[in-house]
């Protein structure tokens, strides 16, 4: 520390030419020797701190010397425009970033990107940055001789480009309120009552004065309390917009813009900030954070991560609301929605066996690659698609929808402790549903499925299938000799890829207005009844999610083989239900010659199918919704610490509807 101390003052000596050269290494020694040392990020700064407090002169030179080096940039584009969701493909946006670590852009020494730079080159530059104490920093500025930014004069630089930026937000913020996209659902934008125009007349008014003589640069300054009113109502139409998305949908660049509203109108508050005075904040409080949020930003602009969790949020929210809507309908409270599950799931188990038998036939069909998958993927599709149409349930299909559903909840009520019982008590429930939804699929499926294969063998006087195609069913279930439970994971990601083409087609039902247009479609009008054809539009709009999802799951599932067996992987997928269904053709065939232990083996690995297929599809679902609310997954952790507790205490509650 004695080494950095005496450093610190030969780079402070009056007799040195202070530089940009010199800032460089200035900010290099204050950088710690791990960016999550928060001690020696403290200490260095202490350290500078004293040394400027014992050189009164130095500390002056140094502080000019940074204004003159900043003094020569522009700030508006970096602060307008850092930070903000792009309007750009994903594809575009990620090609640009890996240009950019391939062969990484050359600054114009003229632009202030090109000292952020310089100075902060560490990717984890922010996060040591962010672990000095606020009330070291405000120490810094003070004794370099700083001001506010609500103190300084007409004249100051770095306050016109603060105002300016405010001026370049405030009118994107107006653009983006009266776009088309978003004046369609709210029409009386257009008048001169929107928010969106107002905000722009009043903070344009509000600069115009700022500087007159006796202008009131605090929070009580009535102008800047009705700015901070419009900017508030223009949130409410964002979430307005947000709560209305299961009546006329969102699209992938409505979503683009309500994000880039909420992000321009924070940062326009904290450009506010910037220049009124509060009494009651610490020194440099505004300035400081704000800082570091540039500082973050910089790091943002070439982060993979960040682009991909960014988009990952933008696509998530354009399809999880929806998603949410339909995982209602699979949670079951009281002890007749519980037996209404079991019996809906028995349906579907019950479609299940005779979908297991036309697939047998199927592979004995010996098709070629084409045609297997082909066929495969069509008994898969359409008896989904039935599973639907009868109103049965097939257990697997939920996770999907209930996880966007306790992804809301978490978002709404994670932050309140008295509240967290009520989503414990929500995870209980779903588990409870998916629990009997196990087995209606699973009690169904397996005699079904045993039960055809005996009438088949009364009907044709053969056997469906051979004591080898018997004996490799019973094998497949084994969790430990065979790929099973990795087959019933890549099983649980196309349940949740499928509850996300389900969200995706829910809203563009709603977004399209389908049922409109298939109602007024000229050729539809002359075919078919008035009545009928009004029935059949608002059945496709409000089921066209549900129908494509199905349809495409099918599509997944029936392929998945045939395309390990042409890339030369082991490729497969394993369902708890099509499971139990084997299992009961094997049984048919092979009868009791099947020794106990592997008829026990063969249970315990179907039940571990059920449950990867629940946890992938559950997980991967609850991952993305949370990501759509862009909450953190601290929550989520805090939530399953909660869950642990209530099973061990009441274990029975998470299978039948007890109290």
């Amino acid at each position: 520390m004695a080494d950095f101390s005496n450093n610190l003052k030969n780079d402070l000596d009056l007799s040195k030419v202070f530089s940009f050269r010199w800032l460089l290494d200035l900010c290099a020694k204050l950088r710690p020797d791990h960016f999550t040392n928060v001690e020696m990020a403290n200490k260095n700064m202490e350290t500078l701190i004293y040394i400027l407090e014992q050189n009164p002169e130095s500390a002056k030179c140094v502080g000019e010397e940074v204004l003159r080096i900043f003094k020569n940039y522009s700030f508006v584009s970096f602060i307008t425009e850092s930070g903000f969701t792009k309007n750009e493909s994903f594809m575009i946006q990620l090609r640009n970033i890996l240009f950019e670590k391939i062969l990484p852009e050359s600054y114009d020494r003229d632009d202030i990107l090109y000292i952020f730079e310089k100075l902060f080159y560490q990717h984890n530059d922010y996060e040591w940055m962010t672990l000095v104490s606020e009330d070291n920093w405000s120490k810094l500025f003070t004794v370099l001789g700083y001001e506010e930014f609500n103190t300084l004069d007409r004249q100051n630089h770095f306050l016109r480009q603060i105002l300016n930026c405010i001026q370049v937000i405030s009118i994107r913020i107006n653009a983006i309120g009266i776009s088309p996209e978003i004046i369609e659902k709210f029409p009386q934008l257009e008048n001169f009552e929107s928010p969106f125009m107002a905000q722009q007349h009043e903070i344009q008014h509000y600069i115009e004065e700022y500087f007159d003589e006796g202008f009131d640069r605090s929070v009580d300054n009535q102008h800047y309390r009705h700015i901070l009113v419009l900017l508030e109502q223009c949130e409410e139409y964002v979430e307005m917009i947000k709560k209305r998305k299961h009546i006329f949908g969102v699209s992938f660049k409505l979503t683009n813009y309500l994000i880039r509203l909420n992000q321009n109108i924070k940062r326009l508050k904290k450009l506010l900030a910037l220049i009124t005075f509060r009494p009651e904040t610490p020194k440099f409080s505004e300035e400081i954070h704000f800082f570091k949020v540039l500082i973050h930003n910089l790091k943002e602009r070439k982060s993979f991560r960040y682009t991909i969790n960014k988009n990952l949020e933008l696509m998530a929210q354009q399809v999880i609301e929806n998603t949410s809507q339909v995982g209602s309908l699979y949670i079951t409270e009281t002890f007749a929605e519980y037996m209404k599950m079991f019996l809906s799931s028995c349906g579907g188990g019950l479609i299940v066996g005779f979908l297991t038998i036309i697939k047998m036939m199927i592979y004995y069909m010996q098709l070629p690659f084409f045609g297997t998958a082909f066929f495969y993927s069509l008994n898969y599709s359409l008896g989904f698609i039935l599973i639907h149409v009868t109103g049965s349930k097939l257990a697997t299909k939920q996770p999907a929808m209930t996880a966007s559903r306790l992804a809301l909840a978490i978002d709404d009520k994670i932050d309140d402790k008295e509240e967290i019982d009520d989503l414990v008590k929500m995870v209980r429930l779903i588990f409870r549903s998916q629990f009997i939804s196990f087995v209606g699929n699973v009690i169904i499926s397996f005699p079904v499925a045993f039960t055809l294969s005996w009438l088949y063998f009364i009907v044709s006087g053969q056997d469906l299938i051979t004591d080898s195609k018997a004996q490799e069913l019973i094998e497949e279930l084994n969790p430990i000799t065979s790929l099973s439970i990795f087959h019933a994971a890549l099983t649980g990601f196309y349940l949740f890829l499928s509850g996300l083409l389900t969200g995706y087609y829910e809203n563009f039902s709603y977004v399209s207005k389908l049922h409109l247009r298939i109602k007024d479609h000229p050729r539809l009008r002359k075919i078919l009844p008035a009545r009928f054809l009004i029935k059949f539009s608002f059945y496709i709009e409000n089921n066209l999610g549900q129908l494509l999802g199905n349809f495409f799951l099918g599509i997944f599932l029936g392929t998945t083989s045939t395309f390990g067996k042409i890339i030369g992987l082991p490729l497969d997928i394993r369902h708890i239900t099509f499971s139990a269904g084997n299992f009961g053709l094997a049984i048919s065939k092979l009868g009791t010659s099947i020794p106990l232990d592997t008829f026990i083996i063969s249970i315990i690995g179907i039940g571990l199918i059920g449950l990867m297929n629940f946890i992938v599809s559950f997980g991967l679902s609850l991952f993305v919704a949370i990501e759509s609310k862009g909450s953190s997954l601290s929550r989520g952790k805090i939530l399953i610490k909660r869950i642990f507790r209530l099973f061990l205490k009441n274990p029975f509650a998470f299978f039948i509807p007890i109290k």
